[in-house]
């Protein structure tokens, strides 16, 4: 099945939550990650030490998350002889943390994505309920965040003014784009309206429907519902015209109807046969 963005990213961030020991040991050889390393540096010379210090500051400060800074990085490393050249790749305490708050605003829309891939065909009324609820989430003010080792993790809400910068900047600009892209606090296109209107999912009642407090949008989808409507009876009164007249130039002569059957009667110009119904 096709990955998309939003599905790879939250597997990393998954992933980054549920192995951080296997992760430690993976880049630093310990579970203890780099405070691990520090320990075990603190029992060599001073000279070394100071050595190691410096050697320290100087990849920190050439650190990057560009492949070639990232290089710059390793290749002192590489040159001291140390065993793991990426150590610093591992996240802190507080970088655990973050990424658990990144999966946690990943999920709805890792969500979305699964089950417009499973759909066969995904449609405007779907869609924007989809965009309803994207856009709800990234605007409430209490967010569902995860924690814990487990693959499916611990769940509990919490306040979204708690969060760093970064990820109140990201639900922001996520819910502008919502809606920018699928107007979905103020009218969606017609068409949009109209699947909203014909779907028997949707409640579309003024009262108590899935759009209460937007009379602009409901008069729009009544609007747009009956000039369709009204299309439609013209379409099909054209059509009974057309077979009216069709049959008159032909002069078409029916033949009796056989015992038991009645006889072939024009309603609205089109002929019809067999049994008489219960209508």
């Amino acid at each position: 099945m096709n990955a998309t963005r939003w599905q790879g990213l939250y597997r990393l961030v998954n992933k980054n939550r549920r192995f951080p020991k296997m992760l430690a040991i993976a880049l630093t050889g310990s579970e203890g990650g780099e405070q691990d390393m520090e320990k075990e540096a603190h029992d060599k010379d001073g000279d070394d030490l100071e050595q190691e210090k410096q050697e320290k500051t100087t990849t920190t400060m050439r650190c990057s998350w560009t492949l070639t800074r990232t290089r710059s990085r390793c290749k002192p490393n590489h040159s001291a002889n140390k065993k793991f050249l990426i150590a610093h790749r591992l996240l802190d305490n507080m970088g655990f943390k973050n990424n658990s708050l990144l999966e946690s605003v990943l999920s709805s829309s890792n969500e979305v994505s699964g089950l417009v891939q499973k759909q066969p065909g995904m449609g405007l009324s779907m869609g924007c309920q989809m965009a309803m609820v994207l856009k709800e989430e990234a605007t409430s003010m209490r967010l569902r965040v995860v924690s814990g080792t487990t693959p499916d993790g611990d769940w509990k809400e919490a306040h979204t003014s708690t969060f760093p910068s970064i990820f109140k900047m990201q639900r922001s600009f996520f819910a502008q784009e919502l809606e920018s892209r699928f107007q979905v606090d103020s009218s969606p296109d017609k068409n949009t309206l109209l699947a909203l209107k014909l779907d028997p999912s949707v409640n579309t009642t003024v009262e108590d429907g899935n759009l209460p407090s937007r009379t602009a949008a409901q008069q729009l989808m009544m609007g747009e519902y009956r000039r369709r409507l009204v299309r439609r009876h013209k379409l099909m009164f054209m059509a009974a015209n057309f077979v009216v007249s069709s049959v008159s130039d032909s002069q078409v002569n029916f033949p009796a109807a056989p015992p038991g059957k009645r006889g072939a009667q024009s309603m609205g110009g089109v002929a019809k046969k067999g049994p008489a119904s219960v209508l």
